[in-house]
């Protein structure tokens, strides 16, 4: 039986093609209006590929762009039948409207994107039919990622610079009247030094919270989405080390202070009961999200994110830790640099769905071999790349356990890209899960930390 939806010819359009680079040919400063629409990959003719691929490295060297200069390019470019054939003449002969380059540029690149879908979806198909797949959500997810990326390639958005520097100074206007957080949206951290630095968190904002072992990383996300929760917004996080159950006890014991080791055990006085309940009722209060889904791969945890944002409009979102998202088939120096791809791509996803998000990282171990164990950016192992903030934990209790200044006291390393670095000490319960700022006591032993 014959397929009604196969297409012998993919979607194009050679005559916008034409239309195009012969628009271009005719006034050379259409090229940078229209750079932003198409770029050569987009052409579906070869020769039209490799004629606006000149185009760009003539306009990059500020050479005119006509029939000359062009011609000679091609032949530097070893294209030298494409220049001496006489095509750029019949090109530069075919009608054209003077206005019309953008209409073209949109064509080409409407047809680029359908071609780019029918590829993903005929790959799809044939994983479908040859059963070469995990599980069928997870393709579905795939496609759902691919047509993400297809649609993030082609977005060329852009505004000239003297429209950013007006809209950057009636920001700045906005923000001296209002204040930071109500124009630029950001969120408290609930940690007072913390937000001192860097103002706390902002949507379209990517962040990587490291840690050694034990030192309290999961803790700490989760008091951070905690205090998201607090100032009305909504977070979900992706648990992937602990059960959901492991999750609400922590929430609890951080809501409450009733130490963690006692809500386990269900040995709990008057007072701690009352604490509880207090606790539990506030914490009903406020949305939150836990997916405790083991090892769910970068596809399953982007297309999440996005239901999320769209049907519970998530404002952070946490992930405890990415070194335990899946990836299969991987040797050890494969796996980190698929680490950073994906935190990349978290990135990505963060920046256009406007949203935080942080992800916990284990830090390289020879953290513990230094002498004052202090982390450092490059213990992220490339992480620090693919993120805007990057949050280093450090417990000194945990390596001088005798040292009686030390027990209790934090430290959160501060990296930004934004030139926002420093150093915040927070006072550690680990007990009650939770790390609090630091009182009157805490910064009297601070200069022994």
């Amino acid at each position: 039986m014959e397929d009604k939806y196969k297409s012998p010819v993919p979607p194009s359009n050679t005559d916008a093609e034409k239309a195009l680079l012969c628009s271009i040919m005719a006034d050379g400063g259409i090229y940078s209006k229209i750079m932003y629409l198409v770029d050569e990959k987009m052409f579906y003719n070869d020769a039209h590929m490799k004629i606006f691929s000149a185009m760009g490295k003539l306009f990059e060297s500020n050479t005119p762009i006509d029939t000359i200069t062009l011609a000679n390019k091609l032949k530097t470019e070893g294209e030298s039948e494409l220049a001496d054939g006489g095509y750029l003449n019949k090109l530069a002969s075919i009608p054209s409207k003077p206005d019309g380059h953008t209409h073209y540029a949109r064509i080409i690149a409407k047809n680029y994107v359908l071609r780019e879908e029918i590829k993903l979806l005929e790959e799809s198909i044939q994983k479908a039919y040859t059963g070469n797949i995990d599980n069928a959500v997870g393709l579905l997810e795939s496609v759902v990622m691919g047509t993400c990326n297809i649609l993030q390639k082609t977005d060329r958005q852009h505004m000239s610079v003297n429209e950013t520097i007006r809209e950057e100074v009636e920001r700045i206007e906005r923000v001296n009247e209002n204040g930071i957080r109500k124009v630029m949206g950001y969120v408290s951290t609930g940690y007072h030094d913390l937000d001192a630095l860097i103002h706390g968190f902002w949507p379209a904002s990517s962040w990587a919270l490291g840690g050694s072992s034990k030192v309290g990383k999961s803790t700490l996300l989760q008091n951070f989405a905690e205090h998201v929760a607090l100032e009305d917004k909504i977070p979900y996080i992706f648990s992937l080390e602990m059960s959901k159950e492991q999750w609400v006890r922590k929430r609890l014991a951080s809501e409450s202070g009733v130490e963690y080791a006692k809500i386990i055990t269900g040995k709990l006085n008057r007072q701690d009961w009352a604490a509880l309940t207090r606790g539990v009722s506030s914490l009903s209060e406020r949305p939150y999200f836990i997916d405790e889904s083991p090892n769910p791969t970068l596809e399953e945890i982007f297309s999440k994110i996005k239901r999320a944002k769209e049907y519970n409009n998530v404002s952070f979102v946490g992930i405890d830790y990415i070194q335990r998202m899946e990836i299969p088939g991987k040797t050890a120096r494969d796996r980190e640099l698929e680490t950073i791809r994906m935190a990349e791509v978290l990135k990505t996803l963060a920046k256009d769905l406007k949203i935080t998000i942080m992800f916990a990282s284990q830090l390289d171990e020879d953290v513990a071999k230094r002498e004052d164990k202090k982390p450092t950016l490059t213990d992220l192992n490339g992480l620090e790349r693919a993120v805007d903030v990057a949050l280093l934990l450090h417990r000194p209790e945990l390596y001088w356990q005798d040292n009686i200044e030390k027990k209790g006291l934090a430290e959160l390393i501060v990296y930004s890209r934004f030139d926002c670095q420093g150093a915040v000490k927070l006072a550690s319960k680990l007990e009650c899960s939770r790390f609090e700022n630091l009182s009157s006591e805490d910064n009297r032993r601070l200069q022994n930390l």
